[in-house]
Order: structure tokens, then C-alpha cells, then sequence
């Protein structure tokens, strides 16, 4: 056994944003490589339109696990999954005593993949789910009986602050104690908050970035001997031309991060950061991979001929009773394009030594069960793969946490 088969022998990991990309991702992952784990157990909230139940049943349909299906054979996948009806808004994640209970007991890992992906989110909604949703989350973990480490999904954008340019594997100190932020939440009307928001954003971007980072800190300055380990994928978006085109496909993300899991829970360090971005292929570089692979690449410029043949399609699609989908589908690229407008003419650098770090120790047979090594990756072939995966990948294009990462299988 590698030694991250035999971490993950028995241990019951607990994932919040399971029914997300990434989320799902971690799921496959855990069942097709580590067939010896214990119980996954799913913090998932009902939906107005969905009970828990409902969205359990059809959890394993989705085409993210179509190859641990056919690895599974007849065997049901739903013998690992425990499902916890919880919410990461709402105090002590809104879990009955007995989930609370039952987590506590059993819990060994935990990923914290659950936040709000939107970069203009109102910031009392943000605050709410970035950083009030983290600490109710770590207050549960506190009192975990056997908790070998707690997995917090960042991002490389963390520091993206407007007098920053490079994000080492450290923490950084929120411009407001996240403790206040806490607070405000709990006191403040949402207008209230709002009125801050200038003073609150000036060397941040957006409210997502501002909250991440709160959230950040607030875990940094965790007292006890809790292992907390800070992972923060890359992104998709780099525009400018010499600045380093940081994109990660989705399932090296979760191989590296279940690295990274390993190496939290053994560290001497009780918080560790790991940031998974790369520097290189350029953006240029990037550019031109994609305009080599993209079958439609007018949708990039919003042509005027595009625009036109859209408004056609739609209106086809209309007149045979169906609602139209090519014009909003161009609305949608101009409303990503503004909202990363302010990451794609900025330079930025990023270092990677506690995952290269990882890498090195690794032998043959860990490498290929959790390749991770972005200077491997052959990026031309990855841009074909993504652009060819685009129904999978960007149905929402809205979605940062989808348009972040892409499969690349």
C-alpha cells in the first residue's frame, strides 16, 4: 500500500460542497482509488424544489462518475455515502444533535469545499457564507474525537489584493479582524453592511476575494493544535500577455489536494498552505492553444456575424416552442469577461514549494495514482481536451467554481 492508501484505510471524511464540481470530484476520487475508506458523509442542504433525499438519489447520474461506475462494477456506491442534511448559512451548520454528534465520533478528515463562488455577491451574504459558514464549520471540527486534518478549499485569487502581486504559501492578514466581520454579520442589517463595503474593498477587487480571505485568517488564527491545511487551486483566467497563464484541470486539483491532505495531517506545522497554480504557459500561449481548438471561436469576440446568427438560432428554436439559449449564452461570456476583467490585465506570481515539495518525496507507484505535476502537463492537448469537454465544463459560465477548473480526463 502507498502511504496515502494506508492514511485513507478506515478514515470517514466529511465533504461540504459535495454536490459541486470540485466536490463531486473529491467524491470519484476517494471511492475509485481509496476502495478501502470508510463512510463519506455529504453536508447537503434541501433545495425548495429538492428534498435531501431527492438529491441523493440521483447524486452518482451525474457523468463525473461514469468511469468509477465501470471500475464498480454491480457494486452500490451509495454503501459509502452518508447523507447529512445540514446548511453552512445557518448556526451549528443547522445539524440536528445527532449529526453533530455522529460527527464528532467518527469524523478523521474533513474538506471544506462549500462557499459562494460569486464575486459581486452582496457582502453581508458573503461574510454569511465564506466566513460565518467556516467558523461554524470549525467550531463542529474542534470537538472531533479523532480528526486528523482539516482541508480548507481556497483560492489562488486569495491575494489578489490591488497592492499585491504574488502569493507565497503563507498566510496574510485580513485588512478587518475576521471576528468582527462575524460579529457585524449578527448585528448589522444587510444595508448596514453594504454602506462599508468601499472602505472594506479598497485594496480588494470584490467581496468573494475580501471573505476568502477573511476566512483565511480567521483559520490561521485558530488556537490549539488542530491540523489545518489551506489548499488553493489556480484558475483559468490570465489575459495579459506576459503574465503567467495559471490553469488546473479539476482532477489534478483533487490529486494534489489529497496529497496534500497526507502531508497536513503528518506536518510538524499545525497550518499549512498549498497553493496549485502554475506561472507558466503564458497567457499568449493559452490563447493561441484555444483559438487552435475552439469550434466556434467568434463567441470569444462577440462578432457582430455571431450576434446576428444567434438571434437566427433562437429564434428557430422559439418558433418550434423551445426557449432560445445562443443569445444569453453570449450575454453570459460579456458578463464572466467583465467580472474577471480586473484578474486578466493584472501580472501575478505564484509559489508552489510545499506541493513541489510533495511531488519530490513521492515514489512511481504514488505518482501515478495521484499525478499532480503541472510541468507535466501538456497543455496544447489539455486546452483540446477542455474545449472538446465544454458541455460538461461551462453550462453556467456564471459559475466561477466550473469555469475555474475543467475537467481534463
Amino acid at each position: 500500500m502507498s502511504r496515502f492508501s494506508e492514511f485513507f484505510a478506515n478514515k470517514n471524511v466529511l465533504i461540504t460542497g459535495g454536490t459541486g464540481l470540485f466536490g463531486m470530484s473529491i467524491v470519484e476520487k476517494l471511492l475509485r482509488a481509496f476502495p478501502k475508506i470508510g463512510k463519506i458523509n455529504l453536508l447537503v442542504r434541501s433545495t425548495k424544489n429538492e428534498s435531501l433525499s431527492q438529491r441523493a438519489s440521483k447524486y452518482f447520474d451525474n457523468e463525473a462518475f461514469s468511469r468509477l461506475k465501470a471500475k464498480n462494477g454491480n457494486g452500490n456506491l451509495m454503501d459509502k455515502i452518508i447523507w447529512i442534511e445540514g446548511d453552512l448559512s445557518k448556526p451549528n451548520m443547522g445539524l440536528s444533535p445527532e449529526s453533530v454528534k455522529h460527527i464528532n465520533e467518527t469524523v478523521n478528515v474533513i474538506y471544506h469545499s462549500a462557499a459562494t463562488v460569486k464575486f459581486m455577491e452582496p457582502l453581508k451574504n458573503a461574510i454569511k457564507l465564506n466566513v460565518c459558514g467556516t467558523n461554524e464549520l470549525l467550531k463542529i471540527a474542534k470537538n472531533c474525537q479523532n480528526l486528523k486534518s482539516f482541508m480548507y478549499i481556497s483560492t489562488s485569487f486569495v491575494n489578489h489584493r490591488r497592492s499585491a502581486n504574488r502569493l507565497d504559501e503563507k498566510s496574510y492578514k485580513h485588512t478587518v479582524d475576521p471576528n468582527l466581520l462575524i460579529q457585524m454579520h449578527d448585528t448589522m442589517s444587510s444595508e448596514e453592511i453594504e454602506l462599508k463595503k468601499t472602505e472594506f474593498l479598497a485594496d480588494f477587487p470584490n467581496t468573494y476575494i475580501f471573505t476568502k480571505n477573511a476566512a483565511e485568517d480567521l483559520l490561521h488564527g485558530n488556537p490549539g493544535d488542530l491540523k489545518i491545511g489551506v489548499f488553493r487551486p489556480g484558475s483559468i483566467f490570465r489575459m495579459h500577455p506576459k503574465s503567467p497563464g495559471n490553469s488546473t484541470p479539476v482532477d489534478l486539483c483533487t490529486n494534489a489536494l489529497i496529497a496534500a491532505t497526507c502531508d497536513s495531517a503528518t506536518s510538524s506545522e499545525n497550518k499549512k498552505f498549498y497553493n496549485f497554480a502554475v506561472n507558466s504557459p503564458s497567457w499568449l500561449e493559452q490563447y493561441e492553444y484555444y483559438l487552435d481548438n475552439v469550434k466556434d471561436p467568434w463567441l470569444a469576440f462577440g462578432s457582430l456575424k455571431y450576434r446576428f446568427l444567434s438571434h437566427m438560432k433562437d429564434l428557430v428554436l422559439e418558433m418550434n416552442g423551445t426557449k432560445g439559449i445562443y443569445v444569453r449564452e453570449i450575454e453570459q461570456h460579456q458578463k464572466l469577461i467583465k467580472l474577471l476583467e480586473y484578474f486578466s490585465t493584472k501580472e501575478f506570481h505564484y509559489s508552489t514549494d510545499n506541493i513541489d515539495a510533495i511531488w519530490k518525496t513521492m515514489s512511481e507507484e504514488e505518482k501515478e495514482l495521484l499525478f499532480f505535476n503541472l510541468k507535466d502537463v501538456n497543455w496544447k492537448e489539455y486546452f483540446g481536451k477542455m474545449c472538446d469537454g465544454n458541455k460538461h465544463v461551462l453550462h453556467d459560465m456564471l459559475d466561477i467554481k466550473q469555469t475555474m477548473m475543467a475537467l481534463a480526463r
